[in-house]
């Protein structure tokens, strides 16, 4: 056997059909970690048999399948298949008919795995066996997976001798060993209880022929009992019969005198069911009437009712007309107000922009002349500088700037005066005329202030506006939310009611109907209600507490398996431990399983259905139907446990809708108490934004007349103080002149006429100061006003726009209360017509009330005349009725005689057919008597009966089939002594074939073992080039219980056991031991993955050459998985793993072998 090929379909990340051929010599599988090589290595194991999930990497076997990635789905189906080449023929016997033998294996999500071998479905144990005679399998030693070399290093030498039982090839035969042992201990165990079956037989067989005898005694007592007891039935009849034709007779006599009272009875009767037929109607015609009365008083009240609310809304509807109206005049009102006011301001700006373009010209020829008079200026006050020059050039001119400095002082008084003149009027403008300042700023705060105000009082009314129709809005919604929560409310209790009305009817059957029975302590799964009904049924009857029927506890059965698929009842039914042993013996199977399990029921098993269907061990079957008593019973403490869930929910919500309910009743009295505040806090607002409108506008008529005053002030003020710079300045000027003068004076004589120049020099510079002066004042006082009016423009375009906005929400207001006004106007015109209209109908009541008062005498008169009428004819009845009643009880003393002597016949009816099986026609025949012969008296009778009976009970307790039993017992006997005589056979073959199995493995070991010890050594020596090893069986001399240990000694080092050498050593001695496993039994097929990751170069150097060196010499096919380039460098061909797609795992190859030929070809 070679194998040749694998093919590996949704196998774990393997998801398209991929295959690789498995060459002659080293085939390698290369890749990254984590790209799936190890797969292959699984797929191998799992196809070979592996039944455990975690030896391959899986929690379930579903997971071995493709479970999907980001771009591809999760399959549903996995399979793996190995192609053999069986040429040679080396296969086992059942498969040996073919040169090809494809191995399958097939697992379904959810449906598990199926073997196939050629197409033909086999079982798991015969691909495991296939693969145990050629030294493969899932757990074989040729198949060295990642992890197992240190699972040798670390097992126990117990554990290491299934390495050697592989390479013996007596795994297989453990297993059969193990199948036969299995039927060994089967066997023995069935011929001890044959052998207690036929004990218990012969014991039953001397037993029932005991029994056998006693019946046919019983039975002669019992003919002559049977004689006799006939006899004395026969006697009692004829007695019966006899009284019964006497108590008949006297019966028709008194039915012939309550036949005439009866005639009397029924014509007066008639008369009298007349009238109680004709009294309730009447009754119910007065009642008619009466209640007709009532409801027209009922409506009439309401009617009057009506027209008060009417009339109270009609007052409230006029009193709102009048607000809104008395509303809409203070709206127009401030209309015309606002409009006065922007009129006046409009104007004022008008003024105010005429004034400016008219004095715009002004301006210009102030500017110019001002311009013209600071030119004379500097042109005068260049002047007297060059004349002052020559002043100071000229010293002799001292005269004359004598007469200079006496000017200069002259001038120097004047301006003093001036000086004084323009301070005191000066002060006299500051001390006497601040009032306008400072009423002006206090003024402008007071402007400012009812500005603030007013926007206040305007935004106070637009959200008292905007509130009132917020709490409208909210009174609506609250309103819709109570009438919505109290729908709610409604239809909770519509949910709540019936179940409570269920609940009380559920309550009062279960209490008319409980006992003190099991059934009230068995608790039951909704939806097993008719199972438990029919595994219990009546039997739940019974007296917990004890009696004559009851429940005794006889403890767990320990063996109470069901057929598979069978649930036991105890799962679902709890109940008193009285019941375990029903509920355990009993089995839940889905509908159409009950059929098919009911053979494989033990004595006391049952299965039942949850539609009520029971199949018991004894083969009674009984199909499911309409609901029992018990199991409804059953349902409805279900549904009463139940409806407590469900009430309490529906109790909460109907707790929710009340608490909804009285919350949006107080929300809907909050809501209309704050659209009450909300229309007095609107109302309050217009009359405070009134208020302040005035306020604001006559502080604005006081600061318009202050800011007049202050600009004329600040003027007068501005040219004071300029006039008053100027004089300082100029008689600082004449101090230094008429200093220089006088010193000049005293300097020189001969001035006087450079000084005279100098002085008219002054006399004209003075001349342009004071043209300038003038020019400068103007200017300023022109720039000054310009300033003002400037700002009083802002103030009156501002204020315009105030007023502005004040119009447009008037306006708005204005729309708004004649809309409302409109509204209330139409509800009052349709009041107005309701008073009429409910008047209209009170009328038309009163005529109705008067029309069914009398319809109601009119009734009450008929109903006592018929009352009086049949109290006359039930006195009729009742003296009728006595005479009746006393031919009755005469009837019925007879009819009791009659039915008395019934009740005797069909007694003694009864008696004779329960005690003799027959007829009274029959007992003549029963008690053999001859023609004309007479019955003997009764005491006889008796006497001789009694005395039969006790002759009877002598005989004892009595089995009346013991004859059939023993008869059926003998046979059981010859049956269970057959039965016996096989498994004797059966037994001693057992035997023989275990020992034989277990002296061909203890051979096969012993040899083997020599075997594998030389290859140990052999190949330890190769791998570690030298040293010193060996195999020791320890632990036990039988071959098949002792532990294998390994003693190895490196070069260099003592002998010891492999537990104590290196980690490198350790993996070279654990190798050394599988392949010479391998060497002494080769497989067809040698799997290693990633044997060489935990040893250096030079020790993966040696490990190929020795792979290379025992593929050919035992012609094996080598798998290596592996990740070292040296190793990949000595395959024959390799295989690469890629995941170039997430999750999914492809294969490329690449012929080793092959590629080197064709090079050394080129």
């Amino acid at each position: 056997m070679r194998l040749t090929r694998v093919a590996l379909t949704g196998f774990k990340s393997f998801v398209e059909e991929t295959e690789f051929e498995i060459g002659t010599g080293m085939t390698g599988v290369v890749g990254p970690n984590g790209c799936g090589k190890s797969n292959l290595v699984e797929a191998l194991r799992w196809a070979m048999g592996e039944h455990a999930p975690r030896s391959v990497r899986a929690a379930e076997m579903d997971d071995v399948i493709f479970d999907g990635s980001a771009a591809r789905p999760a399959r549903n189906l996995a399979e793996i298949r190995i192609v053999i080449d069986n040429e040679d023929r080396s296969a086992p016997p059942a498969f040996n008919n073919s040169d090809t033998i494809e191995i399958c294996r097939r697992i379904r999500r959810g449906q598990g795995s199926a073997f196939f071998v050629n197409q033909q479905e086999v079982r798991a144990r015969d691909v495991q066996l296939l693969f145990a005679d050629s030294a493969l399998g899932a757990r074989s030693h040729a198949i060295v997976a990642q992890g197992q070399v240190d699972a040798i290093i670390r097992a126990k030498p117990a554990e290491r001798r299934r390495l050697l039982e592989e390479a013996a090839g007596i795994v297989g035969v453990h297993s059969r060993r193990h199948e036969a042992e299995l039927r060994l201990r089967s066997t023995e165990e069935n011929l001890t209880r044959i052998d207690d079956l036929l004990g218990a037989q012969q014991t039953q067989l001397a037993v029932l022929r005991r029994q056998a005898r006693q019946a046919a005694r019983y039975r002669s007592v019992s003919d002559r009992l049977r004689t006799a007891a006939a006899r004395l039935s026969l006697l009692r009849w004829r007695a019966v019969r006899e009284d019964g034709e006497a108590a008949h007779s006297v019966l028709e006599d008194t039915k012939r005198d309550v036949a005439a009272a009866t005639t009397a009875a029924a014509e007066e009767s008639s008369r009298q069911a007349s009238l109680q037929d004709k009294l309730p109607m009447l009754q119910e015609a007065e009642a008619e009437a009466s209640a007709a009365v009532q409801r027209i008083a009922h409506e009439r009240a309401l009617l009057h009712r009506e027209l008060d609310e009417v009339a109270a809304r009609h007052h409230q509807l006029e009193a709102e007309c009048a607000q809104t109206r008395n509303d809409l005049a203070r709206v127009q009102e401030n209309q015309h107000d606002i409009a006065r006011e922007q009129a006046a301001l409009h104007d004022e700006q008008s003024t105010i922009e005429a004034e400016h373009q008219n004095e715009a010209e002004t301006k210009t020829a102030l500017d110019s002349q001002l311009g013209e008079a600071r030119a004379t200026l500097e042109d005068a006050q260049g002047a007297q500088a060059e004349a002052e020059r020559a002043l100071a050039r000229a010293e002799s001119r001292a005269a004359a700037l004598a007469r200079d400095v006496d000017e200069k002082a002259d001038a120097l008084d004047r301006l003093g005066k001036r000086i004084a003149s323009t301070k005191a009027a000066l002060e006299d403008l500051t001390t006497g005329d601040q009032a306008p300042f400072g009423n002006l700023d206090a003024l402008e705060a007071d402007v400012q202030a009812a500005d603030s105000r007013g926007d206040i009082a305007e935004a106070a009314e637009m959200t008292a506006r905007k509130q009132l129709a917020e709490t409208e809005q909210v009174t609506k919604a609250a309103a819709e939310a109570l009438e919505t929560a109290r729908a709610e409310l409604l239809r909770a209790d519509r949910r709540l009611d019936p179940l409570r009305a269920e609940r009380d009817t559920l309550a009062r059957q279960l209490e008319a109907g409980s006992t003190n029975t099991l059934a009230q302590l068995v608790r039951i799964q909704p939806g097993f209600e008719r199972a438990a009904a029919a595994a219990l049924g009546e039997d739940l009857e019974a007296d917990p507490a004890g009696g004559p029927v009851t429940w005794h506890d006889l403890g767990e059965v320990t063996e109470t398996s069901l057929p598979a698929g069978a649930v036991p009842l105890s799962k679902y039914v709890s109940g008193p431990a009285a019941l375990r042993r029903r509920l355990t013996f009993t089995g839940v199977v889905d509908d159409e399983a009950g059929d098919a399990l009911q053979r494989e029921l033990v004595p006391g098993q049952r299965l039942v259905d949850r539609t009520g269907a029971l199949w018991r061990w004894d083969g009674y079957t009984h199909s499911s139907g309409d609901a029992t008593p018990v199991s409804r019973r059953f349902q409805q403490k279900n549904r009463f446990d139940q409806l407590h869930g469900e009430i309490d929910t529906a109790e909460g919500e109907r707790g929710e809708a009340q608490a909804g309910v009285d919350a949006a009743e107080g929300r809907a009295r909050k809501a209309d108490a704050a659209a009450a505040e909300a229309r007095n806090a609107s109302n309050r607002a217009i009359e405070v934004r009134r208020a302040a409108e005035q306020a604001r506008k006559a502080a604005q008529d006081r600061h318009a007349g202050a800011l007049a005053a202050s600009i004329e002030v600040r003027a007068r003020q501005a040219s004071l103080n300029e006039e008053h710079a100027r004089l300082a300045e100029e008689r600082d000027l004449h101090e230094r002149m008429l200093d220089e003068a006088r010193s000049a004076v005293r300097s020189y004589t001969d001035v006087e006429p450079l000084a005279q120049a100098a002085g008219e020099r002054q006399q004209q510079t003075e001349t342009a100061l004071a043209g300038f002066n003038g020019a400068l004042e103007a200017h300023t006082r022109m720039t000054e006003v310009e300033t003002h009016r400037h700002q009083r423009l802002e103030t009156v375009r501002q204020q315009w726009q105030n007023w502005d906005r004040r119009r447009v929400a008037a306006e708005q207001h204005v729309v708004e209360l004649r809309r409302r006004l409109a509204e209330l106007d139409q509800q009052l015109a349709a009041l107005g017509r309701k008073p009429q209209e409910i008047e209209t109908q009170l009328e038309a009541l009163a005529e109705r009330l008067q029309e069914a008062e009398g319809q109601q005498r009119a009734a009450t008169d008929a109903r006592a005349a018929c009352e009086t009428a049949l109290r006359e004819a039930n006195q009729a009845v009742t003296a009728i009725n006595a005479r009746q009643v006393e031919a009755r009880e005469a009837m019925a003393r007879a009819e009791g005689a009659c039915e008395q002597v019934e009740e005797r016949r069909a007694s003694e009816r009864e008696r004779i057919r329960d005690r003799l099986s027959a007829t009274p026609d029959q007992l003549p025949e029963l008690a053999g008597l001859k023609q004309g012969e007479a019955l003997a008296p009764r005491d006889h009778l008796e006497r001789t009966l009694e005395r039969l009976h006790r002759e009877r009970d002598n005989v004892g307790p009595v089995n009346l089939r013991a004859e059939t039993e023993a008869e059926e017992a003998a046979a059981e006997i010859d049956k269970l002594s057959e039965s016996r005589t096989e498994l004797v056979q059966a037994v001693e073959k057992l035997r023989s074939a275990i020992n034989r199995l277990n002296r061909e493995a203890r051979g096969r070991l012993r040899s083997t073992f020599g075997t594998v010890d030389q290859h140990f050594r052999s190949v330890f020596q190769t791998l570690f080039q030298g040293g010193e090893a060996r195999l020791e069986l320890v632990d036990s001399e039988d071959p098949l219980e002792a532990g294998l240990e390994i003693v190895a000694s490196p070069p260099g080092k003592q002998l010891q056991k492999i537990s104590l050498l290196s980690g490198g050593e350790k993996t070279l001695a654990a190798l050394s031991l599988i392949f010479a496993m391998f060497l002494t039994r080769p497989a067809p097929l040698c799997v290693l993955d990633e044997v060489d990751a935990a040893l250096d170069d030079s020790n993966v150097e040696r490990l190929c050459a020795l792979l290379s060196e025992i593929s050919k010499a035992s012609h094996a096919r080598l798998l290596v998985v592996t990740h070292h380039p040296f190793t990949m460098t000595q395959m024959d061909r390799l295989y690469g793993v890629t995941m170039q797609e997430p999750g999914v795992s492809t294969l490329v190859s690449v012929d080793l072998a092959h590629a080197e030929g064709l090079r050394e070809a080129s």
